[in-house]
Formats: C-alpha cells, sequence, structure tokens
C-alpha cells in the first residue's frame, strides 16, 4: 500500500509543476484518445468470450442429448427382455435407464429455460425439448401400468403387451427422430456462433494496430516538441558549466522563463557563488590547520610518497635537535631507524586479511578472498556492518577501522637524544585510496614507562585471576578444579606452597583436598582439622580473608605451619550461595611474604573456586540424573520385550541396582484371590509363601499397600513390627523396608518389596525415583495378563472352529481364502492345507460338485452380504452364507462364508 502511495504522490508531484504540465499534458491526451479503440476492443472481446461460452454450451447440450439417447435405447432393450425373453430383471434395468434418461431432459430443459430467460430468439430447440419431455412420461406410463404388470402375470395376456409394446416402439422412434432433429439444430448453432466469434475477433485486430499506428505517430510528434523544451536551455548550462571548471568562478547562467529550468538556472548560479565561497574557505582553513601543525605537542613529520621531507612542527625540531629548515625538502633526516620508516613500504604479504581479522563470513564482500588485500581499494565491502561506496565515501569508516590501521600504519618505539618516543606512520591517501605520502607521529612515552612498570605487578595478580578462572572453567571435575586452581596461585604469587580445605554440611571437621608445594609428614597433618584449629579455622571462624605475616606470635593456632617451615599465611573462604564450604590457604617460609593485594586477590580467587565447585556438584547431580534415566529407560525396554515378568526379573534386578540401595527384592503379582511371589534368581522367598510361591498370610506390607494404594515406608522394622513378614526379614538382617503398590487403571496389580540391612534408607525421594518402573512394572503385568486372556480365548475359538458341523471359509478383502475348517475343505472337494492362499473363485471353478453359478462366487467377487441356496452335481441343496467384514473405518477388509448341507 505504501509503494502505491508513494507511486500516486509522485506521479501527482509532476503535474504540480509548469514544465511538467507542459510535457505530460500532452502526452495525457494522446494517450486518452488511445482509450477510444481499446474501449472498443474490449467490448468486442467480451462479445467473443460470451460467444466461446455459448459454444461450450451447445457442446454440453450434444453430450447431454447423445446420454439421453443412449439410455431410451435402454429403455427399448429392457422393454424388450421383459416381453419376448420374460426376464424380470429387466424391470429394474428399464426403472435405471428411464430415470437417468428423464434427468437429462430435465437438464436440457432448463438450460434452454435459462437461454430463453437470457435471450428469446436463441432458445430454438425449446419445443422439441418438451415434445421430448411428453413422449418420455407417455412411454413410462404405458411400459409401468400396461406392460410391466402383465409380465408379472403368471399367464400373461400376449395380444394386449403386443400392442402396448407396437405403442411404446412408436413413442421411441419419434423421440429419436426429434433427438436427430435437435442434434442438429445444436450442431448448426454452434458454427454460426464460431463464425460469428472469428469474425468479431479479425475486426478487432483491424481496430487495435490502425489505432496503434496512429497514436505511435502523435507520440513521436509530442516527444519532439518536449525534447526541444528542455534540450536549449540545458545547452546554455553546459557551456557555463564549462568556463568555470576553467576556473572563471563569476560566470552565471542567463535565466528566462518561470518553469523549472529557471529555477534550476537559479540553484546553478546559487550553487556557482557557493563554489566560490568555499573556494576562500578551503584557502583559510589551510591557514588555520598550518596554525594547528605548529602548535601541537606530540612532534609531526610530513613527507610526500618520494620520501621528501614536506614539513616539521616545532615539536618534531627539538625532538630531533633540528631546525625545520635543515630538514625540509630534503630526504635525510639524520636518524636511520627513523629514515628507514619513511622510506618504508607496506609489504603485501604481511598484510592480514580483511575477513579473516573480522571473522566475517560474507562471502559476497567483494574483499572476501581477494588477492589485494588493501581492502580499502574494493568498493562495496561490508565494513562497520554497512555496504561501503568508493575509499572516498568510506575514508571516515577506513581510517578508523583496525584492519586498516593494521596493514596501513606502521608502529615503531624510537629513543632519540635519550628521551624514548612511541611512533607511528600514517599514510596520506588520495580519494581513490593511494599513498601520497606520510605522516610521522612522535609522542613522548617517558612517564607511560613508569607507570607500565606499576601496572605489572597488577597484571601479575590478574594472571593468577585468570589462570584460576580458565581452571574452573575449563573442567567440570572438582579435584581438577582444585589442584589447577591450587598451581596457578603457587606459580604466579610469592607463596611456597598452598592447600584446600573443605567442610561438609553439617560436620565438624575440616577435610585436605588439595596441596601444593607441602611434604607428606605436613600433609598428614593437615589431612583432618576441627573445625576453629589453626588457621583454616580460623578463617571459618572470621567468615572472611585472613592475613598474618608472622606466624610465630600466634603460638598454638599456628605450630603446624611454623613446625613445618613456613612464617607467612594468607587465607580465604571458599562460599556457595553465601555459605562456607571449605578454606584456601596460602603460606610462605619468609616474614612478611604477602600484601593485602595478595588478600585481597585471594578473596576474588575464593569466590571463583567456590563458584566452581558447585559448578562440579551440579554436574555430579547431572550425572547422576541422566544415568538414572538411561537406566530406566533400559528397564523400560526390557519390560516391553516380553510377556512374562518371571522371565526378565533378574535382569531387571541387576539394573535396578544402578536407581536405589537394597538388599531383598520381590514382586508379588494379584491372581485371583492368591498373590503370587516372583523373586529373583540371587533371593529366595520367605517362609511366607507356599506351593506356586503364592502367598500365606494376607497381613503383609504387599497387601497393605495394593489394598490401600500408596507405600510404605519404615526406616528401622524392629520398631515398627506391622507385618507377618517383618520378623522374616529381621532375621535376614534386614533394616528398612519399601513397598510400593502396582496400579494400572485404578486397580491393583501387585506391588514392589524392596528391603536394606542399613536403617533410615528409603524416604519420598525413592518413591518419586520408583515410581516410572513401578508404573512400567504394573503396566507389563496387565500385558501379561492380557496376553494370557487373549492366548486362552484364542485356542478355545480354534477349537470350535475346526470342530463346527457348517462348511467356514475366511475370504481377505482380494478374495484369498485365509482360513477354513476341515468340513469345508471336504464340501470343496480338496484339504485344508492346499486351499488356504487360493483365490475363492479359483478354487470353486475347480470344485465340480458346485455349478459355476454358484452364489458363493457371486458372493466372493462383489464383496456384499448375501444369502441362497445351490443346488449341487450330486443333488443335494448347499446353502450359502456370505458376512462381510468390516474395519474401524467402515472400509471392506474380507468376508466369512458359511456352507450347510
Amino acid at each position: 500500500m505504501s509503494r502505491v502511495k508513494k507511486s500516486f504522490l509522485e506521479l501527482a508531484s509532476v503535474f504540480s509543476t509548469r514544465l511538467g504540465r507542459k510535457i505530460a499534458l500532452p502526452i495525457l491526451l494522446v494517450l486518452a484518445l488511445f482509450t477510444i479503440p481499446l474501449f472498443f476492443a474490449f467490448r468486442i472481446e467480451a462479445a467473443a468470450d460470451q460467444a466461446q461460452a455459448k459454444v461450450e454450451n451447445e457442446d454440453w447440450a450434444t453430450h447431454t442429448l447423445h446420454d439421453m439417447v443412449i439410455n431410451l435405447r435402454g429403455e427399448q432393450i429392457a422393454v424388450y427382455e421383459m416381453i419376448f425373453e420374460r426376464r424380470a430383471s429387466a424391470i429394474a434395468s428399464y426403472q435405471t435407464s428411464y430415470e437417468i434418461a428423464q434427468a437429462k431432459i430435465d437438464e436440457l430443459s432448463k438450460n434452454e429455460e435459462r437461454e430463453l430467460a437470457t435471450d428469446p430468439l436463441e432458445a430454438d430447440e425449446a419445443p422439441q425439448i418438451r415434445e421430448l419431455m411428453d413422449l418420455q412420461v407417455k412411454s413410462h406410463e404405458v411400459v409401468s401400468n400396461r406392460i410391466i404388470p402383465a409380465v408379472q402375470m403368471p399367464e400373461p395376456d400376449i395380444t394386449s403387451i403386443e400392442l402396448a409394446e407396437i405403442e411404446v416402439q412408436q413413442i421411441y422412434e419419434r423421440m429419436m427422430d426429434i433427438s436427430a432433429d435437435t442434434n442438429v439444430s445444436f450442431e448448426e448453432n454452434r458454427g454460426v456462433i464460431l463464425l460469428n466469434q472469428v469474425e468479431s475477433r479479425e475486426w478487432a485486430s483491424e481496430m487495435m494496430w490502425g489505432s496503434i499506428f496512429l497514436f505511435v505517430a502523435l507520440g513521436l510528434g509530442v516527444a519532439a516538441y518536449s525534447t526541444r523544451k528542455l534540450v536549449l536551455p540545458l545547452q546554455k548550462v553546459t557551456e557555463v558549466s564549462l568556463q568555470i571548471a576553467r576556473g572563471d568562478l563569476s560566470q552565471r547562467v542567463e535565466i528566462k522563463g518561470r518553469d523549472e529550468l529557471a529555477d534550476f538556472g537559479s540553484i546553478f548560479n546559487d550553487m556557482a557563488d557557493s563554489l566560490e565561497r568555499q573556494t576562500s574557505q578551503l584557502v583559510n582553513e589551510k591557514a588555520r590547520i598550518r596554525s594547528i601543525h605548529q602548535s601541537i605537542g606530540d612532534g609531526i613529520i610530513v613527507v610526500d610518497r618520494g620520501g621528501v621531507i614536506v614539513s616539521v612542527n616545532p615539536a618534531a625540531e627539538r625532538a630531533l635537535g633540528r631546525t625545520a629548515k635543515d630538514l625540509e625538502w630534503t630526504t635525510n633526516i639524520g636518524i636511520p631507524d627513523l629514515q628507514a620508516v619513511l622510506t618504508a613500504k607496506i609489504v603485501e604479504s604481511e598484510m592480514v586479511n580483511c575477513w579473516e581479522a573480522k571473522n566475517c563470513a560474507k562471502s559476497d564482500c567483494p574483499s572476501h578472498g581477494s588477492r589485494d588485500r588493501r581492502c580499502w581499494l574494493q568498493c562495496g565491502t561490508f565494513c562497520y556492518n554497512q555496504i561501503q561506496g568508493t575509499f572516498r565515501e568510506k575514508r571516515d569508516a577506513c581510517e578508523r577501522c583496525d584492519v586498516f590501521l593494521t596493514n596501513a600504519v606502521i608502529r615503531f618505539e624510537q629513543e632519540i637524544n635519550g628521551v624514548s618516543f612511541s611512533g607511528q606512520a600514517v599514510p596520506i591517501l588520495d580519494n581513490y585510496g593511494q599513498e601520497e605520502g606520510k605522516t610521522i607521529v612522535l609522542h613522548d612515552v617517558s612517564d607511560l614507562r613508569r607507570a607500565k612498570e606499576d601496572a605489572e605487578q597488577s597484571a601479575a595478580q590478574l594472571a593468577v585471576l585468570n589462570g584460576v578462572s580458565r581452571a574452573a572453567a575449563g573442567s567440570l571435575e572438582l579435584d581438577t578444579i582444585l589442584d589447577a586452581s591450587l598451581a596457578s596461585m603457587v606459580g604466579g604469587t610469592v607463596a611456597d606452597a598452598g592447600f584446600i580445605h573443605t567442610v561438609a554440611s553439617g560436620s565438624n571437621e575440616m577435610i585436605l583436598v588439595a596441596t601444593q608445594g607441602i611434604e607428606d609428614s605436613f600433609r598428614d597433618l593437615l589431612a583432618i582439622l576441627p573445625q576453629g584449629t589453626g588457621c583454616p579455622g580460623h578463617v571459618i571462624e572470621s567468615g572472611g580473608s585472613v592475613l598474618e605475616n608472622n606466624l610465630d606470635q600466634l603460638g598454638a593456632a599456628a605450630r603446624l605451619a611454623v613446625d613445618a617451615g613456613f612464617h607467612s599465611y594468607v587465607g580465604a573462604p571458599l562460599k556457595v550461595n553465601k555459605e562456607i564450604v571449605g578454606v584456601i590457604s596460602l603460606v610462605a617460609a619468609e616474614s612478611d611474604a604477602f600484601t593485602a593485594d595478595d588478600k585481597q586477590l585471594l578473596s576474588m580467587i575464593g569466590i571463583k573456586v567456590g563458584m566452581a565447585m558447585d559448578n562440579a556438584k551440579l554436574l555430579e547431580k547431572t550425572v547422576e540424573y541422566a544415568d538414572q534415566e538411561r537406566i530406566k529407560t533400559q528397564i523400560a525396554g526390557t519390560l516391553a520385550s516380553g510377556f512374562k515378568i518371571e522371565e526378565s526379573i533378574d535382569e531387571v534386578v541387576d539394573l535396578m541396582h544402578g536407581l536405589v540401595e537394597f538388599d531383598r527384592i520381590s514382586i508379588v503379582i494379584e491372581a485371583g484371590n492368591k498373590q503370587k511371589v516372583v523373586t529373583p534368581s540371587s533371593n529366595r522367598p520367605l517362609g511366607l509363601t507356599g506351593k506356586d510361591n503364592t502367598l500365606l498370610s494376607t497381613n503383609t506390607a504387599a497387601s497393605w499397600v495394593a489394598l490401600n494404594q500408596k507405600p510404605f515406608i519404615t526406616g528401622d522394622i524392629e520398631k515398627d513390627m506391622r507385618f507377618d513378614e517383618q520378623p522374616l526379614l529381621v532375621e535376614e538382617g534386614m533394616k528398612s523396608q519399601l513397598n510400593m503398590p502396582l496400579i494400572v487403571k485404578g486397580m491393583s496389580m501387585g506391588s514392589l518389596n524392596l528391603a536394606c540391612i542399613r536403617t533410615d534408607v528409603y524416604d519420598e525421594n525413592n518413591v518419586r525415583t520408583l515410581q516410572p518402573i513401578v508404573d512400567q512394572l504394573a503396566l507389563s503385568l496387565d500385558n501379561q495378563r492380557l496376553f494370557e486372556d487373549i492366548s486362552r480365548a484364542k485356542t478355545e475359538w480354534e477349537t470350535t472352529f475346526d470342530s463346527a458341523s457348517e462348511g467356514i471359509v475366511m475370504v481377505s478383502r482380494d478374495h484369498i481364502i485365509t482360513r477354513l475348517n476341515s468340513t469345508a475343505a471336504a464340501m470343496l472337494g480338496g484339504k485344508v492345507e492346499d486351499l488356504v492362499g487360493r483365490r475363492c473363485s479359483e478354487v470353486l471353478h475347480q470344485t465340480s460338485d458346485i455349478p459355476s453359478s454358484c452364489l458363493m462366487r457371486q458372493a466372493c467377487e462383489s464383496s456384499t452380504t448375501s444369502r441362497g441356496e445351490q443346488e449341487t452335481g450330486d443333488g443335494s441343496i448347499l446353502e450359502v452364507v456370505v458376512d462381510t467384514v468390516y474395519d474401524n473405518q467402515n472400509s471392506f477388509i474380507g468376508a466369512v462364508h458359511f456352507l450347510r448341507d
């Protein structure tokens, strides 16, 4: 919509100008005249399309009339079969042919009514079609009222039937004649319509080409007129432009008229005035730049492309110890190293590719893959995420680009007269990116060198912190993180050794987990420390970092470190979610070895290591969860691979050891009024089981969870005696017990029962972990029960099927015998194994006792439900019943045939 609006505004703007109206109005007049023949051509084309529609309508009427005649022939044949062959089935054939013929006549009648409504002169077949309708009704009355009742009588009146037949045949002959005349009429109409259509199109083509030649000539005349209006003023502007280009800025254009060309002349004169002013400003700007060049604090030396010194500012004079008069317009600066910079050329092989430096994947950038690495010379590059033009257009972006600075700018350090300078040689480029010279800038960096030395110490501390950060980020294994972090700290500081203690939640002890640079004897003493003892204990009590540069004064608190030969200590807590989980310690043999900066550094390291410990624990939990999910998947696959729990119980139990701790396991299955116990080969049943491993007692935890449909957990069986099996479990040394119900669709299928020799092993977390396994077990038990019911029902059905006294044949959707009993095989004259897999009609064709017109053969080929009797070759009566079978989508999938003698 916005594009349409924009185009409309642009078109309207043409008419808003005087020059636009002078040019556009004649053209619009020509276009307006051109629409006149187009209007007539479109009208004639529409008439041709209407004629085409009439031709298609005549074709349809002819086809419909042909179908009607065919069905009239069918009526005649059916009447003949009723009268002379006495076939009762011909009545249905007659009714079908009559209904179709009547429908076709109705369609023709409605079509003629539509034509009559639109054009009364074109519906000339209407009387013939009405006569056909009347004759069709008349013939149907004779057949329905006289012929069909007479044929159905046991002893029909032959004379009256023959008279009725003659009358009907006369009607049909008349209808055939009318149909032939109507068909001829349709064909004649079609020819007339096609002839009119061809003539209309030829006339339209002649009109179109004549109008095109006429108005092309008018258009050329208008174009010549409009061009003359534009060319003459522009020639005058061109002459003045050439004079200005030669340097005569006083030239101006003579202005005539009041249109846009006159406005253009005025604007051109304004542009010339502006150019004259800008030229004057450039002269003044050059003077100001020279003033800045002379007053700037850094030394600046400008050379041309041949290495000749063009200018030197006072700061450069002071740095070089020579005057500008001595240096300018010479090529020797007097300092060999600096002289090499003045004449240095950029080596193509040492330049970097912009797409590599920027990590750019835009293969359509002109610089991508180019042999010339000077990307600033290539138009259309994607610098600063924008498509750039020529170097003049992208100069500002290039001069700030790091690729340009790397490739085109030469950086160097030079000591001149005992003063250190940091310098760079920046190329001076023309508008095409080619080098015209260099600007060498000399900056005094003596003060910066001193600041650099002060920053090196801070950089060393940052290096240690970065080393610890890399160690924490490079691995998620806690031992690796702690060892790598401790090695970075000891190697990057003045410490001689270091160690890390961790504190378990709810524990009163500090456990040594990592060491660096300490002897075995000292490590053994630090292995386990009570909280609150030693320097690490002092860190935990204070909750923050601790710095002690004279351990001898601490007495017993630092006795272990002093005895090991260390006299300085700095430590920081390891925190996870504001909770102290450990202490990181550094020690040195000298006194006063550490500073406040080391203390602050260690505090930051403590935060990093604490975060790494938290991540490692998170990883451990994630791996544990992934292992549990893998085991659950394996158990589900094992249970789903068979229909008997007893066959897969050992494999399931082995996998469950990865999910929960247990020393005894069993599965109780509800089987009617009994409870069957299934145990793995590694467990023997308790004394409460009888024959077939059925429970002898109903007062068991398994019965309780199955009845209440909720788990039972006890952390100490001896203190919570409720059920009959618990004394037996205690005798085997079991302390904890977990029983979970197996439920499917609200019905208890049994229970899963676990026991362990340790107390307080099971809780709600174990229940949540085992719930998917319990659900899968219950589903497997339900599938096992369903499989047993289906197997039993299948056996009973096969016995009944094979022993039936009547013949039963099952046929697929493609009429192949899939199953039959021995009775049916005997009736069909073959054996069961020989007949299965053969086509039904083929078997019947080879059976001599059953004629080829058997009802069973017809049912096989039509796939319809039917019933009938058939006399066989030996004179007996064979009753055949065919029941079709459909699926849930009401699609035919086969049939069942019953043969009764």
